[in-house]
């Protein structure tokens, strides 16, 4: 299992633990650090996984749609995030559908092909 599966998993970890912890202070402080410090390090393999996985060329604009992707979720995750807890009627609920999220995500990441062949791509 490597870093591209690893980090989701982290991340799922944490929001599962968020989703359990409410007190003390202390407790959830630290698991909101390790959650950020998993997300943090998934930021570093998206930056070479893209190249790794698809080669240089128009790595540029791989790239982009990429990164765009993850701007496009992360700004509407504080609306969706609030929108999702309401619907379910608690944060607590609404991190378990989270967790179940990054899961299946996770899943998805490790059972993806990393060596397809991209036309014109080097």
């Amino acid at each position: 299992m490597g870093p591209a599966v690893v980090s989701p998993a982290g991340v799922a970890a944490t929001i599962a633990a968020l989703a359990m912890v409410h007190t003390p202070l202390v407790a959830v402080l630290a698991l909101s650090f390790v959650a950020g410090s998993a997300r943090g390090i998934f930021t570093l393999i998206q930056a070479t996984g893209v190249a790794d996985r698809w080669g240089l060329a128009g790595l540029g604009a791989r790239n982009g749609i990429v990164s765009g992707a993850v701007m496009a979720t992360t700004a509407s995750a504080p609306w969706v995030g609030a929108a999702l807890a309401a619907a379910l009627g608690s944060y607590a609920t609404a991190f378990w559908v989270l967790a179940g999220c990054a899961v299946v995500g996770a899943g998805l990441v490790g059972a993806a092909d990393t060596r397809r062949a991209v036309s014109g791509g080097a």
